[in-house]
This record gives structure tokens, sequence and C-alpha cells, in this order.
């Protein structure tokens, strides 16, 4: 890495280029986007077509060219409180990033990345879409230099828009906890080296996750039964003869499996299914998130995590905009959670990188229950989520028997497809069907609670998958309150919260058959609150 251009006096930074073996890795990078066509061509060319040859020499030469056009012409740089990226040699394009809008530089380290002592680096604001700028690669080194350049920059011109929000009596301001904590030692400022927290002055080491937590959790989640059903949806595109498969299948088992008894063999497949599907999950989380810790450098938390590829994310503290707990009925039994945020712009995208899933679907994978109070409190200093001595708002007391009715009208429906499908024995959908929605309507309703505290407000749903979110006035966008004809003749009606950065949390506050002139006293009293303080999503 080495300077290429000296700027004019005034400025602060000079030109930097990626680092040489980027080359490398963008070629790599074009490969395996283009494995198939190339694995056919190659095969092609193998043979003995000339023209084949002849265009695959082609596409490479183009390609390389591109590749180094792109290397030789992009120049990065920090100058008068933005970061600059130039590309492009017919087409030049430049983009200027204003520092202090910068909300995370995160890095991702595959295996050949951390074999060359580089990194990706992504330059992300609160815009929400594609990251600003990313640079394939840059030396570890420089990545130094230019997020503690960053770091800096930011933090100087950032700190007057982060005044403090109107907190409530019990719940203190971010500043005056962080002095606080600055005063008494536990948190001083520090930097950031190579995507790890250096053992220096002061740095706070929020939470590591044990192994043994990802095998739980990979027990408890559903990730193998995606990996599952991917492998089985590829195999069904495959034009593939079931018999034949299973016959070849055949050919490996003991011969006396065939044997048994069905009543017997057919658990006993359940069972190893279900082992299969647990073991991918553990293999996914393990292979994910190994080495999880999460740290806090001033007013960011910084995320690194993986056993092969390495991810590194910053997250702003100021800027959470949402906090949601998660618990699916086995991680309740393990007395497990997982965490996670929604940062201003964060909304959900296609095609979301590692690092943007880790800091936002993933901010903490998993989480012993006795922890998380812990690293709410450093998430939002002062806030308690405790569930228990929580005085939850239930949902109308007319929405049991309004979902009485529906189970009712659900059964006959269900009767009536059942006897049109099975004759007669069908019919006994119906009873199955209306007991299956009551049960789950009965505990839907028990879970079902809204609490408005002093300085936000707190949503819990889910009769299976169990969601904890909360909010906070100076975060919240837009309030909604809605009615279908249903619920005007129930009189009820729908309280919508919005912040800016509705999704990757996969939880939004929206409390159905509430009573309607509660929704409407509840829309009231949170747009004066919302009204009193500075929305804050910078």
């Amino acid at each position: 890495m080495g300077e290429t251009q000296t700027m004019p006096p005034g400025q602060s930074s000079v030109a930097r280029k990626l680092a040489p073996i980027s080359v490398l890795f963008q070629l790599a990078a074009l490969a395996r986007q283009s494995i198939f066509p190339l694995l056919v061509a190659g095969w092609s060319a193998f043979q003995g077509n000339l023209w084949i040859i002849l265009g695959l020499l082609a596409a490479t030469s183009v390609a390389l060219a591109f590749i180094l056009v792109r290397y030789f012409t992009l120049r990065y740089q920090i100058s008068d409180g933005e970061l600059i990226v130039t590309e492009g040699w017919i087409f030049r394009k430049v983009r200027n990033v204003p520092v202090d809008r910068i909300q995370n530089v995160d890095l991702v380290q595959t295996i050949w990345h951390r074999l060359f002592h580089v990194a990706e680096v992504r330059v992300e604001t609160a815009s929400g879409t594609e990251p600003e700028a990313t640079l394939r690669v840059l030396s570890l080194n420089e990545i130094d230099r230019l997020r503690g350049e960053i770091l800096t920059r930011s933090n100087r011109t950032a700190k007057p828009e982060s005044a403090p929000p109107a907190m409530s009596a019990g719940a203190r301001s971010t500043d005056a906890v962080t002095s606080d904590a600055v005063a008494s030692g536990t948190i001083t400022s520090g930097t950031i080296t190579s995507g790890t927290i250096t053992s220096g002055v002061g740095n706070k080491t929020v939470l590591t996750i044990p192994t043994n937590w990802l095998v739980k959790a990979g027990l408890a989640s559903n990730r193998g039964l995606i990996l599952f059903g991917i492998a089985f949806g590829y195999l069904s595109q495959q034009n593939t003869r079931w018999d034949q498969q299973f016959d070849q299948l055949a050919r490996y088992l003991p011969g006396d499996v065939w044997m048994l008894n069905p009543w017997i063999a057919i658990p006993i497949a359940i069972v190893i299914a279900l082992l299969v599907i647990r073991l991918l999950g553990i293999a996914w989380y393990v292979l994910r998130f190994s080495g999880y810790r999460l740290d806090r450098v001033g007013e960011d938390f910084h995320v690194s995590c993986g056993l092969l590829t390495k991810v590194s994310a910053t997250v702003p503290r100021r800027r959470i905009q949402f906090i949601s707990i998660h618990r699916t009925p086995l991680m309740r039994m393990m007395k497990l959670a997982s965490i996670r945020i929604e940062t201003a712009g964060g909304a959900g995208k296609q095609r979301e990188d590692a690092a943007s899933t880790v800091t936002r679907r993933w901010f903490v994978p998993v989480i012993s229950t006795d922890r998380i109070a812990e690293v709410l409190d450093e998430i939002r200093p002062g806030l308690t989520v405790d569930e228990a001595a929580t005085d939850w708002m239930p949902a109308s007391p007319r929405a049991g028997r309004r979902w009485l009715r529906k189970a009712v009208f659900i059964s006959i429906a269900a009767a009536g497809i059942g006897y049109a499908v099975a004759g007669v024995g069908g019919i006994a959908c119906g009873p199955i069907a209306g007991i299956a929605v009551a049960v789950w309507a009965r505990k839907h309703l028990e879970v079902l609670g809204y609490h408005r505290f002093e300085d936000g407000v707190m949503f819990r749903s889910g009769a299976w998958n169990r969601k904890t979110s909360v909010t906070f006035f100076d975060r919240i966008q837009s309030l909604e309150v809605t009615t279908t004809p249903f619920d005007r003749r129930w009189s009820m009606g729908r309280l919508s919260i919005d912040t800016a950065a509705a999704g990757p949390a996969d939880h939004t506050i929206a409390f159905p058959m509430m009573e309607i002139e509660v929704a409407r006293q509840e829309f009231v009293v949170l747009s004066q609150h919302s009204a009193n303080v500075s929305m804050n999503w910078a």
C-alpha cells in the first residue's frame, strides 16, 4: 500500500490504492460467480473445441482488463471531513461520504483473506440500501489506519449531534452513565486493531459466547431444517428417479434393516433425520459465530465472529432504534435467547452481506437469560426488561370470544373441505382444526402484551416463538391506529409503532385487538411524548 498522490495544502490525507493482491481476489470472485459457465467451457475446451478455447481466453482477457483498470484507477482518501472514493477510466465516478454520517465500518475475512493478511472493508451510512463504499481488499495495517481515522473524525464531528435524549427518571442518559463508567475506570477510550479490540486501556468486553451456547442454539434452531430443505429442493430439480435413488441407498444399508417392521423402521428413520437436521444446525452456528465477541469502545459496539469467514463490524450505540429479544420453545427450555437490533436506515435488503446480517439480525445470536439484563444495560443504559414484573396491557377482554368464533368458522370450513376431499371421514378435520385454532389463540392472547414506560414502549407476542421488543420515544417515526370492518364491529383496533429501521429484527410493534378507545388514547399519549423529544436516528 503506497501513497500515490499528494494532496493540496489544507487536505489532511492522501489518495491511496487497494492492496496489490486485490487483483487476485477479484479474479477469484469473478471465477466463483462464473463457475458453471467456466466448467462447461472448460469441458468443451478439453474436447478440443477451438472456438470455445478462444472465447474463454477472450472473456478472461476482458475480465482481467476490467479488474486491472479498476485497480489502477480506484483511489480513496479522507479529506475535509469526507471519505472520497474515485474510480473509472473512461467513465469516472467520484463518491463523497461525510465521515460523520458513516454508521458502520465492517470487515469480512475469509480464510484466504487471513492467509494474506488482508480484508474486505464495507463502509455504510444510515441510507440503509447498499454499502456506500466497498474496498476489496486492503491490508490489515491500512484498515487500522483508515478505521482509526474515520472513528476519530466521526467522534469529533458527531459529538454535538449525540445530545442525550429526554430520559425518564428511571432511565439515566447514555452520556451520564458513560461518564460514570469512565470515571470508575470501567470504560475508557480504546482502539480497534485489524478488526480486533486491542487489550489496551479501558476497552470493555460486553459478551463472549462459549461453544456450548452455540451447540445449544444449534439444537434449538431450525437452521438445519432450512439446509435440509435446500438440499431436498436441489435434488428434486435434478429429474431424479427416486426409486433408483432408494435402490442405490439400499446398497449401503445392512440387509437386516429391510427386515424391520415398518412401524419400527419409520420412527427410526424420522429420529435419524431429526438428528441430522440438528447436527446441521449446530454446524451452522459454530461456523458462523465461533469466537463471538461483543466489545464496547467508547460509544460504539464492535462485533467479531466466524470460524472460516471472520466478520468484524461496528455499530454506533446512538443509532440503535429497536431492540428485540427472541426465544424459541427449545431456547426457553434451555434458558437461552437471542438479541436483535435495528439501526437507523438498517432496513432489510436483498443479498445482505455477512457483516450486515451479523450486526442486525444476529447482534447477539445466543445468550443465557441471566445475562440479558447486563447486555441491555450496555445497549441502552438504564433499560430493564423484566417480563415477569412488567404490568402488561392485554388485548381486549372480548378478544377471546372473537377468536372462538373464528375457530368455529374455521372448523366448519375444514369439515366441508374434508368431506369434499375424503368423504365422511374427512369431516373429522373440522373439529381438529377448530380445537387447534382455539388452543393457539388462547396461547397467543396469553402472551400478547403492551407496556408503556417512562422512556418508551415494550411489546410482546408469539405463541410459539416468543418475541419481546422495545423502542423509545425519541426513536418513534410514525404511529398508526387501523381498524378493519370486523374491528369496528367489536370496537377494537390495531396500534402500530414504526421506527426508522423496521425489518431486520423480524418483529414489529403492532398490537391487534386493542380496545379502540385505549388504542386512540395511546396514540395521543405516544404522539405527545414523541413530539416532546427530538427524533434521534442520525
